[in-house]
């Protein structure tokens, strides 16, 4: 494990290696963009997250409040850019300017943050963004932003809830070209004293169009400002689709390479065993007390490690979910029940992952592609019709088989703990509804 605060998948090593990576590209004359390439749910977000503290020399094996983060200090200028959050505006050369100069005044209101001649230099900078956003915003939405939101306690909230602030159409053809100018001459004068490091998280789950054009606006910004590094967290795969929608399949691979550098694959991390039974800790205190060495708990083992963390998270979640639903004390069921309830929730991953094409029945003999999917079918074929015993993988197999309605030899289960077995009867005819209801979200 590492030192990092809320690090449960060991990512120190990789934190450190983009932090060392972002220091040596902010030193180099030419502006550099590259993408932190991931899938929803890896923990982009918590890596930037990192990544911008650790700029901010903050101690990050530490938590930190949201007003201690704002306010540390930093030699770089870093702008921390959500698309998503900025995707009401039609032009995200709006956005863009709007979060540079929120980010500066913060900056500036900081003492000792900067060089004297850098802090010089950041006011002078910031005034000058200012005129510009103000001119652009006149342009585009005949209004002065800038004004607006100085002069309205809520003024960013209110134009949010317009849904999206468009352009007037009499003005459909806006020429900003020398507003981009200008906002670049202001960054090269910026960056000559401070390394300017600009996040953007979130930019695929933007509409095509507005994701497209903050990628078009940010390269005419910062592919002319030196000692400037532009960070991009976002789902590859995701973003070509939205661009090859616009342009044609096939185009986001050249397309894309006109703005980005180069990429890295974001590490997924590894839950490991310790970790990953300690976010079982409230679900097991519904069930009597004792983790036996079961093969239940084996296969619970392996399905973590053949899973994304956040994939297994989501197991667990749903799992607690349909149990409560279900509303009965449980505090008597054994522990295996719990490891029951888990291996039914996979399931769902696996339906997704297989295509919906899954099928658990030992006599089925359609053979899964995923990892995960020949864990759960091999446990099937072994223990699902050869276990009697509500004990141990017994109790497993009758649940599993219970819920998902396949066979199992419920005479013999019956006559070996009567009272067992109504009560589990009972309880997971119940959970079935839930369970079935709640996996076709």
């Amino acid at each position: 494990m590492g030192f990092i605060y809320g690090d449960i998948l060991s990512r120190e090593d990789y934190v450190n290696n983009v932090v060392s990576m972002v220091k040596d590209c902010a030193k180099n004359s030419k502006p550099t963009t590259f993408a932190i390439d991931g899938k929803w749910g890896q923990g982009k977000t918590w890596l930037i997250d990192k990544i911008e503290a650790k700029l901010k020399n903050l101690d990050i094996s530490k938590n930190y409040t949201k007003d201690e983060y704002e306010k540390a200090p930093s030699e770089y200028f870093i702008v921390h850019y959500n698309a998503w959050e900025k995707d009401y505006y039609e032009e995200p050369l709006l956005a863009i300017l709007s979060t540079i100069v929120n980010e500066l005044n913060k900056q500036l209101c900081i003492n000792n943050v900067l060089k004297t001649i850098a802090l010089n230099l950041g006011k002078e900078a910031l005034v000058q963004l200012e005129i510009v956003l103000s001119m652009v915003s006149k342009k585009l939405l005949h209004f002065d932003i800038v004004d607006f939101t100085k002069n309205t306690i809520k003024g960013i909230k209110k134009l949010r809830k317009q849904s999206k602030i468009e352009l007037e159409t009499k003005n459909p053809n806006n020429d900003i070209e020398n507003d981009i100018k200008n906002v670049i001459s202001i960054l090269i004068k910026l960056s000559k004293s401070t390394p300017i490091i600009f996040i953007v998280d979130e930019l695929d789950r933007c509409i095509p169009n507005f994701a497209i054009k903050t990628l078009e606006r940010l390269h005419h910004i910062f592919d002319s400002v030196p000692n400037s590094v532009t960070i991009l967290a976002i789902h590859k795969e995701q973003l070509s689709r939205s661009i090859d929608k616009l342009y044609g399949n096939g185009a986001s691979s050249q397309y894309l390479k006109k703005f980005i550098d180069f990429k890295i694959i974001l590490n997924e991390g590894n839950l490991d065993e310790e970790e990953a039974y300690k976010k079982l800790t409230v679900f097991s205190k519904k069930f009597s007390i004792g983790i036996e060495e079961t093969q239940g708990k084996q296969l619970v083992n392996e399905i973590i490690s053949s899973l994304i963390p956040r994939e297994f998270e989501n197991i667990i979640d749903r799992a607690i979910l349909c149990h409560n639903l279900v509303d009965t004390d449980t505090a008597e069921f054994p522990y295996e029940c719990m490891l029951a309830e888990i291996i039914i929730q996979t399931f769902w991953i696996i339906a997704e992952k297989e295509g919906n094409t899954f099928n658990i029945s030992p006599e089925n003999g359609n053979t899964p592609t995923t990892n995960v999917g020949k864990i759960i079918k091999e446990y099937f074929k072994k223990h699902i019709k050869q276990n009697t015993s509500l004990a141990g993988d017994g109790i497993i197999a009758y649940i599993i088989a219970l819920v998902l309605e396949y066979n199992c030899n419920h005479a013999a289960l019956e006559a070996d703990n009567a009272e067992l077995y109504q009560q589990l009867t009972d309880f997971y005819n119940r959970y079935k509804f839930y369970f079935k209801a709640i996996r076709t979200v």
